[in-house]
């Protein structure tokens, strides 16, 4: 929430105690200006453990002012910009002086708990966490409680990184690494000795060539990031000289020398000289792997049609260009890791694939260029960093730099790391596998390291999700600076770009983009650069189709134009494309539900045979011949270790639901999980094959039970004569369930209702319970609060001379404020039970799995929802945190049952999603009293009304949001 002028002075004064507004906005100098002052003064040592601080010179208090000022300023823009790390410094003087000013223990100790009552605004906080830490001694009784502090935010401290030259650890670490570079240079038999007033070490060593003869060589390491004086080179050469005996020279420095020092070590024949990057390079040698990567990346179409992505980082809206962004982010010191997150097809992996070929092509050693290293998750069922490293390194001839060579390289900034495919790794993963997933990535991302990931959006359920995984307080303590990008859909002129470079497209260009302007649906598909390739090889198909464009479409028609393109080109000679297709969809879902996304050239050969020896009555030659064809004129691509895999995953995706399809029709589908985008699949395979109005076996067909009677108004609607409710038939088999987007509604899966039932078609009304009420003759507080109000939304049922009444105009809304226990009592009045969880499902989704009643598309015009009334989209949780706080908040509320009926469900129910959550039967968690809750309400976002949500609440709690409706199931 913005904060008001007063508001902010207010919190200023919070935090730089007796400064004034005026001060810290009053800043006679520019940030050039601050930076050697601000070095000279807080970052020297000596300065840093004095606890003096009343002799500062006036222009240093000015330059810590303007510090302040940068502070605040950044306070204001907290959610744009990082924290600086000079700024921190600064206030960490600041909020010391302060701390020297007689505040009370109990005044430390409700600091402590402040901060600790507001972890989850870290920008804010770090002035009063360094204030803690530099607080002087602190007394017995509350000394716990600072410990307990340190441990939880002790990271925040190394973040701040004060030092702007090496400490001696710092230096340490340095020869450290010189030492191991030296090593996998090939020298042997290092002596280590220290030079007496000179910085860093003499390496004594051997170097051996092929032959075995042995050569002597001294090197001075020099580590200080400053060029070294000339009077320190001078004495260094001179211990050089002094343990020469037939010794060949070279100094490896931390930083560039100067033209002057150069000069001198060539005039003692120490010609080379180089900065510890430099070196390193010399052992890099990636020539073939580099030529070969190159070579074998513009042999792939996408080469030629690539076209520049743009993106974007939250809550900014402004696109970025994302190469430019790339090298950008390469260039800044700081900024070890950019999560890249898009949905699937966006060009994700195809990014990765081009920032290594862009890389490796303007590769120059004597530049110090980072080498890239592309890290694919895709086959992978989990994180083994070792082998992957080991192995890559392997390929790229770099046999010696084992993984952890690799990590002391990579820390020293001598890669970037790009690795593809997070969510691709383990598609039902927890929160915590998430996190350790990512925690195990993390530790590449240390020193100078560069680390790009990039992952499925919806594999995290919200925005505050992915910050809680991909920004780990462990991670945060290594680098301070993290950031979230996300991918942008084409835009238009980006769609007429890739046109302009498709050579073959089968249409004019402007009748392309007549026909995409024509279908909405063709449109939303072509801002996705994977199927926009698609939709271009079969426009004409597309075009001509009877049916509405969607994805299954889309993959249907290209991968039969796939198959009869081989067969015309005379590749398929044995085999049909029926059964190509066939197998292909055979070999997806034993891949899905074998949880493998390649398969060994053995075990493909080896499905091939089985396959078609069961089918086919065929000798081994054919087999043989069957094998081939299918390795090589099919949807599978090949790696150098003999493993297949399908050309994109979205291939096996789509190939799996037409595995399923059928079998969900006839109730024969195994009951399994799938994953989000095999649903989707699902959705559009199944949709225009089922006839939900029409079907005999979707109506109920046996004599009607006791007390209930045909709607003669309606199709599938029956009257239940004690409460008078409108009831439909939910009838068995097989139904999609669950999603991904929360932990609680995972897995998607298939699943069957055993027994049909009748599910109301409404949730119960004010007029239903009203009468309720009345007829029992009796009344307990626990079933609804007739009391109850919360914003804007209050109980509509009141008593009144003993007979409960309902408020005028609302007859017809849900009943609110009820708990499962007034839900029980009223299903036990009325002679009907409180509904299973996937009886409810089954009734909003049908056998389809759509994501609402209405399909899979979402509109907040067609449920009373959050977004219905703010006419905006609040899918960030942050976004609908805000709008929840605001005013604009008063104007949601809820509407009578029927208000949304034009938006029904397959079944005919109405008000599955929005309005009112409802109970269910099924305890929320096994041993606990807690019960679940679907449906979402008037003041959820969409995330909440999906079918698939799932939420929990104690069975006494009675909110405004909370109603039930039931079933019958004999």
């Amino acid at each position: 929430m913005e904060l008001s002028e007063k508001e902010m002075r207010r919190t200023i004064t919070r935090h730089f105690g007796g400064l004034t507004a005026h001060q810290l906005e009053e800043t006679p100098l520019n940030q050039d200006e601050l930076a050697p002052l601000f070095a000279g003064l807080f970052l020297k040592p000596q300065f840093r453990e004095s606890e003096q601080f009343d002799d500062i010179d006036p222009k240093y208090q000015d330059a810590l002012n303007e510090c302040a000022a940068d502070f605040v300023r950044q306070f204001k823009q907290r959610a744009e910009s990082a924290f600086s790390r000079n700024s921190a410094a600064a206030t960490t003087v600041l909020l010391n002086s302060l701390a020297q000013s007689g505040k009370t223990d109990e005044e430390i100790l409700s600091l402590l708990q402040e901060i600790h009552s507001k972890r989850e605004d870290l920008p804010t906080l770090l002035g009063d966490v360094v204030q803690i830490q530099l607080l002087p001694a602190i007394k017995a009784q509350i000394e716990n409680e600072f410990n307990r502090f340190r441990e939880d935010w002790g990271f925040i401290f190394r973040v701040l990184r004060f030092e702007t030259t090496p400490d001696e650890e710092d230096e340490k670490e340095w020869l450290e690494q010189l030492a191991q570079v030296l090593e996998w240079k090939g020298y042997t038999n290092i002596d280590r000795r220290p030079i007496s007033d000179v910085p860093g070490e003499l390496f004594q060593m051997k170097k051996t060539d092929d032959f075995g003869q042995g050569e002597n060589w001294l090197c001075w390491g020099c580590p200080t990031q400053r060029c070294p004086e000339e009077t320190k080179v001078r004495l260094a050469t001179t211990h050089m000289q002094q343990h020469a005996k037939k010794a060949r020279f070279f100094v490896i420095s931390r930083s560039k020398l100067s033209a002057t020092i150069a000069q001198f070590l060539e005039s003692l024949e120490i010609k080379t000289h180089l900065t510890l990057d430099a070196f390193v390079q010399t052992i890099l040698n990636i020539s073939s792997h580099r030529q070969t990567l190159i070579a074998d990346y513009e042999q792939q179409p996408i080469h030629h049609h690539f076209i520049d992505l743009k993106g974007h980082n939250p809550p900014a809206k402004t696109p970025i260009e994302m190469k430019e962004h790339f090298y950008t982010w390469l260039r800044r010191e700081g900024s070890s890791h950019v999560s890249l997150l898009g949905d699937f097809g966006t060009g994700k992996t195809e990014f990765c694939r081009r920032m290594q070929w862009d890389m490796l092509r303007n590769y120059r050693p004597a530049n110090a260029t980072r080498i890239p290293v592309l890290i694919t998750l895709r086959e992978q069922k989990g994180l083994r960093l070792h082998q992957m490293i080991d192995s890559i390194m392997n390929s790229m001839g770099l046999k010696q730099i084992d993984y952890a060579a690799f990590r002391t390289l990579n820390r020293m900034g001598l890669f970037v790391v790009l690795v593809d495919g997070f969510d691709e790794m383990a598609t039902h993963a927890t929160v915590n596998e998430m996190i350790d997933n990512f925690r195990e990535l993390a530790v590449l991302a240390e020193g100078r390291a560069k680390v790009l990931l990039t992952c499925r959006t919806h594999y995290f359920e919200h925005a505050a999700r992915e910050k809680e995984v991909l920004s780990l307080p462990q991670f945060i303590a290594e680098r301070s600076e993290f950031q979230i990008l996300y991918l942008n859909p084409f835009t238009r002129e980006q769609i007429e770009e890739y046109l302009d470079k498709v050579e073959d497209l089968r249409k004019p260009k402007r009748n392309v983009l007549a026909e995409m302007d024509r279908h909405p649906r063709l449109k939303e598909l072509m801002q996705t650069p994977v199927l926009l390739d698609m939709i271009l090889k079969i426009f004409p198909e597309l075009m001509e189709a009877d049916e509405p464009i969607t994805l299954s479409l889309v993959y249907g028609k290209a991968t039969r134009r796939w198959i009869a393109d081989e067969e015309r080109r005379g590749r398929l000679q044995k085999l049909a494309g029926k059964e190509v297709s066939q197998f292909m969809q055979d070999l997806a879902w034993q891949m899905h539900d074998e949880d493998k996304l390649a398969i060994n050239y053995k075990e493909l050969k080896s499905r091939t045979y089985k396959n078609f020896r069961k089918r086919m009555q065929v000798d081994s030659y054919d087999l043989d011949a069957f094998y081939g064809e299918i390795r090589t004129c099919t949807f599978l691509t090949r790696d150098s270790l003999g493993d297949y895999k399908f050309a994109h995953k979205s291939f096996m995706e789509y190939f799996t639901g037409c595995y399923l399809s059928p079998r969900i029709l006839a109730d024969t589908a195994p009951e399994a999980k799938i994953n989000e985008e095999i649903r989707l699949f699902l959705h559009y395979l199944l949709l225009p094959k089922v006839g939900y109005q029409k079907e005999s076996r979707f109506k109920f067909t046996g004599s009607l039970w006791p007390g209930m009677k045909k709607c003669s108004e309606h199709d599938n609607c029956y009257i239940h004569l004690k409460d008078n409710s409108e009831m439909v038939w939910i009838p068995p088999g097989q139904f999609i369930a669950g999603g991904e987007r929360y932990d609680q509604e995972k897995p998607t899966r298939i699943m069957s209702l055993e027994k049909g039932a009748f599910l109301d078609k409404y949730p119960v009304t004010n007029a239903q319970y009203a009468r309720f009420l009345n007829e029992i003759g009796r009344f307990e507080e626990k079933w609804i609060d007739l009391e109850g109000s919360y914003k804007n939304e209050r109980s509509r049922i009141h008593r009144e001379r003993g007979e409960f009444k309902v408020g005028p105009g609302y007859e017809r809304h849900p009943v609110n404020f009820v708990s499962f226990y007034g839900a029980e009592a009223y299903a036990q009045w009325a002679g009907k039970e409180l509904p299973s969880e996937w009886l409810w499902e089954k009734a909003g989704r049908g056998i389809d799995g759509r994501t609402y009643p209405w399909g899979d598309t979402w509109d907040w015009d067609k449920c009373n929802s959050g977004e219905h009334w703010a006419k905006r989209d609040l899918s960030d949780y942050d976004e609908w945190n805000k709008w929840n706080d605001s005013e604009e908040r008063q104007l949601a509320k809820i509407t009578p049952v029927d208000s949304f009926g034009e938006f029904r469900s397959p079944f005919g129910c109405i008000d599955l999603s929005g309005n009112v959550w409802e109970w269910m039967r099924e305890l929320w968690e096994k041993g606990k009293a807690g019960r679940v809750l679907r449906g979402g309400a008037f003041d959820s976002y969409r995330n909440y009304v999906r079918l698939a949500s799932r939420g929990g609440y104690h069975p006494e709690n009675r909110y405004a949001n909370v109603d039930f409706r039931l079933s019958r199931t004999s």
